[in-house]
């Protein structure tokens, strides 16, 4: 490999480095930028310079974010996601979720007149939905509304 500077017509200066005499395999702009010709190997871990216990980290076949030191999201190699302060989620889950002290485990807004959590089985043609219309609740069963819990009685 070799290691070669280049000023542009641009006045860019650029610092490479090369595989081969064609082959530019990381290029350095002048604001210190890095492009990588092909793929980026690490070990393990992304960790910020300035912030240590924060950092992206690669496991056999998963991945995770660590913020504050805790690890606070990991996607498995059986495609669930575990959101929440170290929780591994179980095998099967596509999405778990743990709260910590908080009472909110999974929060919801949305900016039109309602939001909704959809569940269906694989084996089911329907969709049953828990949701808020304004202030009231509503369980629905394929849109048709089946139980409102009205906010307050007038």
């Amino acid at each position: 490999s070799t290691l070669s500077s280049s000023s542009a017509a641009s006045d860019v200066y650029k610092r490479q480095i090369s595989t081969s005499a064609d082959a530019v395999a990381l290029t350095f702009d002048s604001s210190e930028n890095a492009t990588f010709a092909g793929s980026l190997t690490i070990p393990s871990n992304i960790i910020h310079a300035g912030d240590t216990d924060t950092s992206i980290g690669f496991g056999t076949d998963e991945f995770s974010i660590t913020t504050g030191g805790t690890q606070r999201l990991k996607v498995r190699s059986d495609g669930g996601i575990a959101i929440g302060a170290d929780n591994a989620g179980y095998s099967g889950q596509i999405l778990s979720i743990k709260s910590g002290t908080d009472d909110y485990v999974l929060y919801g807004e949305s900016s039109d007149a309602g939001c909704h959590i959809s569940l269906r089985d694989s084996d089911s043609n329907t969709n049953v939905t828990f949701g808020a219309i304004g202030n009231d609740h509503t369980f629905t069963n394929d849109g048709t509304v089946k139980w409102t819990m009205q906010a307050s009685i007038t």
